[in-house]
C-alpha cells in the first residue's frame, strides 16, 4: 500500500501509482492517494460494476485542527465506459460537498449517505472524458485521523494519518473506492510550516503559504 501522513513538522504531496480505491496506510502521516492493486482484498465481496474509467486525480487537502476538519478539492479525470450514462457517481461519506464543476462548468449534483451524483448534460458516449472538480470538507470518521495530546497522553506528538484500505478513503475524499481501477495521483497538501510529512511518491516542490503554512506539492 502507498501511504503518507504528517506529523508536526513539514508536510509533502506526492505522485504515486493507485489501483482501484485510494488506500492509505502510514505512522506520522497525512495520506496520499495510492490504492490498492487489483487482487486485493476489499470490504465488498463483489467489485461494483464500473461506469467509467478514473484515469487521474489531483487532490487538494488542508485542515482545520481545532475543528478535526478535511478542506479539500479534487480534481478527477475520468472516461465513460459505455454509452448512454445520465450520472456520475462517487463514493462520498460524511461528507459536505460545496461545489461541483464538469468540463469547467458548475455541475449539478446530488448526495445520499454513500454516493456523491453528479448530473451529465447530455447522456455519455463510450470512451467520452470528464474533468470533475470537487470542493468538500468533513470531518472524517474514518480513513483519516487525528491524533493530539490529551490528558492521558500529554507528550503526543500531533500528526494526522490515514488508512483508506480497503473501502475507507471515502471518508475524507470522493472518490471511486474500490480496488478494480488502476489510477494514477498527485497530492498538494498544505500544513503548518513546522509539521514533517512521511510519504511515497516524488516530491515536486514546497512553497510557503499563508499564515506560516507550507504547500507541499
Amino acid at each position: 500500500m502507498d501511504a503518507f501522513g504528517v506529523t508536526s513538522k513539514v508536510a509533502r504531496a506526492i505522485r504515486a501509482r493507485r489501483a482501484g480505491a485510494a488506500a492509505f496506510c502510514a505512522v506520522l502521516l497525512l495520506a496520499a492517494v495510492s490504492a490498492l492493486a487489483p487482487g486485493s482484498r476489499a470490504d465488498q465481496p463483489f467489485a461494483p460494476s464500473r461506469d467509467y474509467d478514473l484515469a487521474h486525480a489531483r487532490i487538494e487537502l488542508r485542515f482545520d485542527l481545532e475543528q478535526r476538519k478535511v478542506i479539500g478539492q479534487v480534481t478527477h479525470t475520468l472516461s465513460a465506459l459505455r454509452e448512454g450514462l445520465r450520472q456520475l457517481d462517487l463514493d462520498s461519506v460524511d461528507l459536505t460537498i460545496t461545489g461541483v464543476r464538469l468540463d469547467g462548468k458548475e455541475g449539478r449534483f446530488s448526495t445520499d449517505a454513500q454516493k456523491l451524483h453528479i448530473t451529465l448534460e447530455t447522456p455519455s458516449k463510450a470512451r467520452q472524458q470528464y474533468e470533475v472538480v470537487i470542493r468538500y470538507e468533513g470531518k472524517p470518521k474514518k480513513g483519516l485521523y487525528f491524533v493530539f495530546p490529551d490528558k492521558s497522553r500529554p507528550n503526543q506528538t500531533r500528526q494526522i494519518w490515514t488508512q483508506g484500505q480497503a473501502e475507507d478513503t471515502r471518508y475524507y475524499l470522493p472518490i471511486y473506492d474500490y480496488p478494480n481501477d488502476r489510477t494514477t495521483t498527485e497530492m498538494i497538501v498544505t500544513v503548518p510550516g513546522d509539521w514533517e510529512t512521511v510519504s511515497n511518491g516524488r516530491l515536486v516542490s514546497v512553497t510557503g503559504a499563508a499564515q506560516g503554512m507550507k504547500t507541499w506539492t
